[in-house]
């Protein structure tokens, strides 16, 4: 309780005291003196660097890879989807189990605030 008076009292103090500082073209200017040579430099490394991850995935034939990553991926789901059984489940066990997640929802929410 002690520490939502004093954040409450310390945001109710800088929203009484917030001192608003004129821009008058400030950032535009700083912008425009940085040195055009390091964005220059910033964009050529950045292509370079795509060009190079682009040219290594097709030499370690990454598209092969990548088929076969998915492949895998779509038929383990696929193969978790055909193995769930909800034999064993009655409705109280469904009844029960939505009511915790619900609670835990809400709890959570309320402890978020």
């Amino acid at each position: 309780m002690i520490e939502n008076d004093d954040e409450r009292l310390i945001a109710q103090f800088f929203q009484e005291h917030k001192m608003e500082i004129p821009d008058d073209g400030f950032t535009r200017r700083v912008s425009r003196r940085l040195p055009r040579r390091t964005r220059n430099l910033s964009r050529l490394w950045t292509m370079l660097c795509s060009c190079a991850g682009v040219v290594l995935f097709l030499l370690i034939d990454g598209i092969d890879s990548l088929r076969l990553a998915l492949g895998n991926v779509a038929g383990d789901l696929i193969g978790a989807f055909s193995s769930f059984s909800i034999t064993g489940m009655t409705p109280v066990v469904v009844f029960v189990a939505v009511i915790t997640l619900l609670s835990v929802t809400v709890s959570n929410l309320l402890s978020a605030e």
